[in-house]
């Protein structure tokens, strides 16, 4: 078990000056950085780019280069569409990783209207924490090539993503959309008590047929 200390940080104009001024209290030492931005409120993008800068800048000055997730929060679904957020999210993206070259980030739209975005996040974010993350990685890797997989999920039973390996990033983005359904049929599963079985799911009955395996396998612990 692990003791994860967390600083919960304010987004109003005066906190984020204290937050500046005390940075060696809370970026010294920091093992992991979650930034998160409202893409909705357009008139604020770039006050949150130059946040995000100087956040980058208070890390160079103290040699601090924790991994950093940047949320970018509010992409709901009925929006998603819109023109606006589109340009949003480019623009977010852009910016956002020309000003932390350098530095091991990963982006992540997110909703509170979309569980699944909010759990990858956090869960990415606690990967890079764990002690096992490399080992997880390459017994995966190797796992995949022995079974001829294009990508691995490895999912603990309240859905937090442990691990993951994907081939391509084709592979990877199906794997976040899918994510989740296979999080509901693992408790559909485990509802009627059928995990002591393995179950085939086919996509017809020819040889170049598609097939995904649902297989319990023990681990020690």
């Amino acid at each position: 078990n692990s003791t994860i200390s967390i600083w919960d940080l304010g987004g109003q104009k005066q906190y984020r000056e204290k937050f500046l001024e005390q940075r060696k209290i809370y970026l010294y030492n920091v093992d992991l950085l979650f930034y998160v931005i409202d893409v909705q409120d357009s008139e604020r993008i770039t006050e949150s780019i130059e946040m995000f800068k100087k956040i980058i800048d208070s890390l160079l000055e103290l040699e601090e280069f924790p991994p950093i997730v940047v949320c970018l929060n509010k992409y709901d679904p009925d929006i998603q569409k819109s023109k606006e957020i589109k340009n949003n999210i480019k623009t977010l993206n852009q910016e956002i990783n020309k000003i932390s070259e350098g530095f091991f980030v990963k982006i992540f739209e997110t909703s509170i209207f979309d569980h699944w975005s909010l759990v990858t996040a956090y869960s990415f974010g606690l990967s890079q924490l764990s002690p096992n993350r490399e080992l997880f990685e390459n017994q995966l890797k190797h796992f995949a090539k022995k079974i001829n997989s294009d990508a691995i999920l490895l999912l603990n039973e309240n859905g937090i993503i442990l691990s993951n390996f994907s081939k391509t990033g084709i592979s990877e983005k199906v794997f976040e959309i899918s994510a989740p359904h296979f999080q509901t049929l693992y408790k559909t599963f485990k509802e009627f008590k059928l995990l002591k079985q393995d179950f085939l799911i086919s996509s017809g009955i020819t040889n170049k047929s598609n097939n995904i395996i649902f297989k319990k396998i023990p681990v020690e612990k």
